[in-house]
């Protein structure tokens, strides 16, 4: 993804791109990628976690004016290559991540993950251990969500929010058996 500036006070915010950073062998899922590709808002991989393979997706969702329709739908049409890919042609451990700048259930594709059996790992963990949900961008709302597979639901522990790690946004684990 090119620069956005080259300018040397330009560091937060002036930069976009997403990627994985993994200990476990990975690879890219698919070798053709869609136009909105280019603009390093989404990747998808498949991580090999022990004898199972693991797919995912990283997100990072328009930020200006982030409660006017034009950026929900942009976001939205982001996650829509994911939910293609992840949700209707594959089955499995899959998880969908990232800093979506939306609340949960903000834009259709969340909606629609839900209705096919996905969970928000923060709801998931005030349903069965009733924690409640804890901000995670700036300390003040919720923007970054981990989206399971009920596959990979099967198997949650635990989640966890961390504010000490990074200053705008929260470290969001969720823990499995």
């Amino acid at each position: 993804m090119p620069l956005r500036s080259s300018s040397v006070s330009a560091i937060g915010g002036k930069h976009r791109g997403v990627a994985f950073l993994s200990t476990m062998p990975t690879r890219t899922m698919t070798q053709t990628w869609p136009q909105e590709w280019q603009q390093a808002r989404f990747h998808m991989s498949a991580f090999s976690v022990g004898r199972r393979w693991v797919q995912g997706a990283v997100v990072y969702g328009f930020a200006a004016q982030p409660d006017s329709v034009s950026t929900k739908d942009a976001t939205d049409r982001i996650c829509q290559h994911v939910t293609t890919r992840l949700v209707e042609q594959s089955s499995g451990l899959r998880f969908i991540a990232g800093d979506f700048n939306q609340g949960h259930l903000a834009i259709e594709s969340m909606e629609y993950w839900a209705s096919k059996g996905w969970v928000n790992v923060q709801w998931w963990a005030f349903q069965k251990l009733h924690k409640l949900p804890v901000p995670t961008c700036k300390g003040v709302s919720i923007k970054d969500h981990v989206f399971v597979s009920p596959e990979l639901a099967m198997y949650l522990e635990n989640v966890l929010v961390d504010d000490t790690y990074f200053k705008d946004h929260s470290v969001l684990a969720a823990r499995f058996s």
